[in-house]
């Protein structure tokens, strides 16, 4: 079976994040029975996936031509192609001018006009590119969304919440949820020397870690966190470590504004920003050496976080939000606020503090039910086969 899977910005500088490890995955590792090959409109080769750049995926108005006819000399038995909010207002779609069987990934949540312009104006003013494609989909009308959906033959979600969103405008195409999995990698527990290691770094007085990690992005609620370390801290002693993804030189204009925000606060002592690239073992040795792992997103971007599988993996607690599919990756209500909550995300780590090891057990037996990637696409090729 040849299989051709259309993607954005598919390069190994990405791989890490979502969608594209979702893609990544996917499509490496299948069995000799599948053949993939990634279009896409970025130059760039990415280890055991076979790739194909063109100069453009779309138009405003469906794919570009540049896309068809490369998909067309390809002679596919099954065409994927990624689709965001955004392209659910487009009149057309690469399911209506190709002739194999397709399906559409939706990568992304979507979400309700509340739910966008609940991450706040000045979101809107800092990030608009982040949330430009969120507000057109919100936008966008059922009757509309319906429309492109319908030219599918299959649909696939990564969280049941996407899932009944887009059933409930109305598509009559199939939809199943094909959800990210972990590698046995995830599961293992780092070395005790190299959590004890972490924890006599960051905190040498023992006193409680509190971490976020991957990109300081404000969308992804780290501003809301330091103004609830400030309340947490009138009343409980602790260490807020930030683990910021670094992809440039110096601090980074989100780094330096959560830098500035926990001195205007009064807690820069008690404030640790890491501004560096770990290896996945030190991303996990310093998972484990906290104490609660806060990841507060006001609005998912992209994709399952999967930074919240690995953190319940190496059994710690995890709190997050109500945004999207997050609820159900958790499990636990326990460890949920409102977005963009200050005052009951204070209280929630102040909870989670004071029982963290049954919490952080709990979830560690929770995600052994979670599949792996094997798994996934062990899915995936079932959904293929099926559509032939």
């Amino acid at each position: 079976m040849k299989l051709v899977f259309v993607c954005f910005e598919f390069e190994p500088s990405k791989l890490r994040k979502q969608p594209w490890r979702y893609v990544a995955e996917l499509t490496r590792g299948l069995d000799t029975d599948v053949e993939p090959l990634v279009v896409t409109d970025t130059e760039a080769e990415v280890d055991g996936v076979a790739t194909h750049t063109v100069d453009s995926l779309g138009t405003l108005t469906g794919p570009s031509t540049a896309l068809v006819d490369t998909v067309r000399r390809a002679d596919p038995d099954v065409v994927a192609t990624v689709l965001g909010p955004s392209s659910l207002f487009r009149p057309t779609s690469l399911a209506s001018e190709v002739q194999a069987p397709t399906i559409a990934v939706m990568t992304s949540p979507l979400y309700e006009l509340g739910d966008v312009v609940g991450v706040g104006a000045a979101e809107f003013y800092r990030h608009s590119s982040y949330l430009i494609g969120h507000l057109a989909g919100a936008l966008t009308p059922d009757i509309a969304a319906r429309r492109h959906l319908d030219q599918y033959d299959h649909l696939i979600t990564l969280t049941c919440s996407t899932g009944d969103a887009l059933a409930d405008t109305g598509t009559t195409t199939p939809v199943d949820v094909v959800r990210p999995g972990l590698d046995p990698f995830d599961r293992k527990l780092p070395p005790e020397s190299a959590v004890e290691d972490v924890q006599a770094e960051l905190a040498p007085d023992g006193d409680p870690i509190i971490l976020y990690f991957t990109s300081p992005l404000t969308l992804r609620g780290t501003d809301t966190l330091v103004k609830a370390f400030a309340k947490l801290t009138t009343s409980t002693d602790a260490i807020l470590v930030v683990l910021a993804r670094q992809d440039g030189g110096g601090l980074s204009d989100e780094e330096q504004y959560l830098t500035d925000l926990a001195s205007n606060l009064g807690v820069a002592d008690s404030f640790v920003l890491l501004p560096k690239n770990l290896t996945p073992e030190g991303v996990k040795a310093h998972l484990r050496a906290s104490d609660v792992v806060a990841l507060p997103y006001k609005i998912v971007i992209s994709g399952v976080p999967v930074s919240i599988l690995e953190t319940m993996a190496v059994g710690r607690p995890v709190v997050t939000t109500t945004t999207d599919g997050l609820p159900e990756l958790v499990g636990d209500r326990s460890q949920l606020v409102v977005p963009n909550d200050v005052d009951s995300l204070a209280r929630r780590l102040e909870a989670r503090l004071a029982d963290s090891n049954a919490v952080g057990r709990a979830n560690r037996e929770r995600i052994s039910d979670h599949p792996t990637w094997e798994e996934s696409r062990e899915q995936f090729v079932g959904i293929l086969e099926g559509i032939q």
